[in-house]
């Protein structure tokens, strides 16, 4: 007479137990490679843009008009940074999200809802310099040119508040989610949490490019960081 052994019958091999951490998705090569590039690629435009920028510690629109006109290759570099960046900050930021949504949902969540339409809203600021060169190109008068520059339109005005505060803010509680969750280096999510903040000072306080490309820099480095976490978690 046989004796039934469940052991004995049973053939599936009994799963690993769960680490509680979310498993993501393997992704292809090139999805790698394009992880790799965009998020820390996408601040690094803004970094070097913030930089370069001839009219950085100008206030007047006579001013203004005075630092691009001797200057008009860099503020072409300026409108082409500009625009690489209006493309590629928005998925940038939807990717640099990822580590943290499962962890801390609810900061992540309002730091995407602030992120994104603020980068989205970069491409009329970019506007707003590429009609400021045509200007000078175009040897409008001084007057003019700055209606043009600082008086668009009001959704012009709507859109570089958005962009401002969200981008600011946004990033700010981006960087707390990564503090809280340690999905990232504690480092990196340090700088990420104090790079906009960087950025605000040297605009606002004290009118240094040098630690505006430090601020816009921190950001780069901290989504590159971002970004090496994404890929090493969708290849275990």
């Amino acid at each position: 007479m046989s004796t039934y052994t469940p052991s004995a019958m049973s053939t599936s091999p009994t799963p690993p137990p769960s680490s509680g951490m979310p498993t993501a998705p393997r992704r292809s090569p090139a999805g790698r490679l394009g992880i790799l590039l965009v998020l820390p690629l996408a601040p690094a435009f803004i970094a070097v843009l913030r930089f370069i920028l001839p009219y950085y510690q100008s206030t007047e629109n006579a001013d203004v008009v005075r630092d691009v006109t001797a200057h008009q290759g860099s503020m072409n570099a300026v409108i082409w940074l500009g625009f690489l960046a209006s493309l590629t900050l928005p998925v940038a930021a939807v990717l640099a999200a990822r580590p943290f949504a499962v962890l801390a949902p609810r900061l992540t969540t309002v730091a995407e809802f602030l992120l994104v339409p603020a980068y989205l809203c970069l491409s009329w600021l970019v506007v707003g310099d590429a009609i400021l060169l045509r200007g000078v190109r175009s040897s409008v008068d001084t007057a003019t040119i700055g209606t043009f520059f600082t008086g668009l339109h009001p959704v012009a005005d709507l859109a570089v508040g958005i962009f401002v505060v969200g981008h600011v803010l946004g990033t700010v509680l981006l960087g707390v989610a990564a503090i809280r969750t340690r999905a990232v280096p504690l480092w990196a999510a340090v700088a990420l949490t104090v790079c906009q903040p960087v950025h605000l000072i040297a605009l606002v306080v004290l009118g240094s490019p040098t630690l505006d490309l430090i601020g816009w820099g921190l950001n780069a480095v901290a989504f590159g960081v971002i970004a090496v976490t994404i890929v090493r978690t969708s290849e275990a």
